[in-house]
């Protein structure tokens, strides 16, 4: 006799509208993200060092997004991510140009990029090193761009903000948001300088000899269009750490000073880079004629 009985339906079910959260935006998350701070700047890169656009990448200023888009590439592509650290202020990116160089397996070009906040301002070095048996020649594009996106919108999901378009002044990159004028300079400057609607472009083509190195340097600055009565600026400075004494078991903490070899110096590295100010006619408690607080810290 045959069992006609039929098992169990193995077909599995489709999910839920509630499962899929479909429309529900999510928070981004950070913890593969390099983060630099410096008082009221925060800046959040992919670790190769890009800031890419549509994403919670960016540089922070006031709680409010000055740059959402800053992508390098060396010879017509981005450099293959090697290495990175971020510490406190300063960021540091190391990639090989293997599209550039001696032919084979062993890359031959290297690209450093250190990035550090300041008071309203972000430094990034770019260097090129050879090591190949010619001379190398390659163009380094740099494409920028900002939306102006309140960091509360970052947070809920809502990773877009306005479209802002660049203008060209000079030799700067002028970008307009909503409470702060930004301006993107080169040293050397640029050789080209191209504006789209909602990025723009600088390039510059560099030479290298073998066993040297070039140089290129940007810097954003940020000034604010407009005052909050919750504006803080850096306070990093207001602060000594040469005083700090710390004892412990862990012989790399017996007996700590202020050198980064330590781990307690990392900690106190962290902690400085979250202080910031706030001058009487901006504090609204009134607390006294000039605050240090810190910040809660890393954004999330």
């Amino acid at each position: 006799m045959t069992n006609s009985t039929k098992g169990p339906d193995v077909t599995a079910e489709e999910p839920r509208t509630s499962e899929r959260q479909e429309g529900v935006l999510r928070q981004p998350w950070l913890h593969d993200l390099a983060i630099t701070v410096h008082g009221n700047a925060t800046q959040l890169s992919s670790p190769q060092g890009d800031i890419e656009p549509g994403t919670a990448q960016g540089v922070f200023l006031d709680d409010a997004r000055v740059l959402d888009r800053l992508v390098l590439r060396v010879g017509g592509e981005p450099a293959s991510p090697v290495a990175s650290s971020a510490r406190g202020e300063r960021a540091e990116f190391f990639g090989a140009a293997r599209g550039l160089g001696n032919s084979g397996s062993d890359p031959t070009v290297e690209v450093h990029r250190t990035r550090t906040l300041g008071d309203a301002t972000m430094v990034e070095n770019i260097t090129v090193t050879s090591r190949a048996s010619d001379e190398v020649r390659a163009t380094l594009e740099v494409e920028l761009g900002a939306d102006g996106a309140p960091i509360a919108w970052v947070k809920s999901g809502r990773v877009r903000g306005d479209v802002l378009t660049p203008t060209r002044v000079g030799d700067v990159v002028h970008l307009v948001t909503l409470r702060h004028d930004v301006e993107v300079g080169f040293e050397p400057p640029a050789d080209a300088i191209t504006t789209s609607t909602d990025h723009a472009v600088a390039t510059r083509s560099v030479v290298v000899a073998p066993g040297a190195s070039v140089s290129w340097r940007l810097r954003v600055t940020a000034t604010r269009r407009e005052v909050s009565r919750f504006d803080a600026d850096p306070g990093a400075d207001a602060v000594s750490w040469q005083a700090v004494d710390v004892t412990a078991d862990d012989p790399g903490s017996r007996r700590w000073s202020p050198t980064p070899s330590t781990t307690s110096a990392s900690c106190c590295c962290a902690i400085r880079s979250t202080l910031r100010t706030s001058s009487p006619q901006r504090d609204p408690l009134g607390t006294s004629p000039s605050s240090v607080v810190t910040r809660s810290g890393r954004p999330g």
